[in-house]
């Protein structure tokens, strides 16, 4: 003979000792309170952070761009250029596909072919069809820190060094 067992469910919800049910009035004040003085404190520190993550995504952009102008020259069969004017801050391809701006609040220095200083402040990083390039470098610096994304001239490889 099987045995069945049977229990019993109340369908109502537990009650605490007092009959109330959830969080008080002042849990939740305590709550919001310490949620309030942890985002004051830790703010300032994201923010400090966040100036790093700023320099790693410009060398990301600006290496993303020399690969871009080496592309077009390779596709193209052509010549193409990266120009980076110091004076304004920004870097363009000769074709004008693209033009963008180095990381604020930052320094640059670059280092190129002689031929491809066009004005003092005006220099440039030559492409040619068959993937290789006059050579390279870029510095870029932020108060304490800094990257440098280099160009090889035989290959055309563009790599990214630091942030240091």
């Amino acid at each position: 003979m099987a045995r069945t067992r049977i229990s019993r469910c109340s369908s109502k919800p537990r009650r605490h000792r007092d009959g109330q049910r959830g969080f008080t009035l002042l849990e939740l004040l305590l709550v919001l309170t310490i949620l309030g003085l942890s985002l004051a404190v830790l703010s300032p520190m994201l923010g400090a952070g966040s100036r790093g993550l700023g320099l790693e995504r410009g060398g990301l952009e600006l290496a993303s761009a020399l690969r871009q102008t080496r592309r077009e020259a390779v596709t193209t069969v052509s010549e193409r250029v990266l120009l980076m004017d110091l004076s304004s801050g920004t870097y363009r391809t000769d074709s004008g596909s693209l033009q963008r701006d180095f990381p604020a609040n930052s320094d640059i220095t670059v280092e190129a072919a002689g031929s491809e200083q066009l004005e003092e402040s005006l220099m440039g990083i030559r492409f040619f069809p068959t993937g290789a390039s006059t050579g390279g470098s870029i510095l870029v610096k932020q108060a304490d820190r800094s990257l440098s994304v280099t160009v090889d001239w035989l290959t055309g490889r563009v790599a990214i060094h630091g942030p240091e």
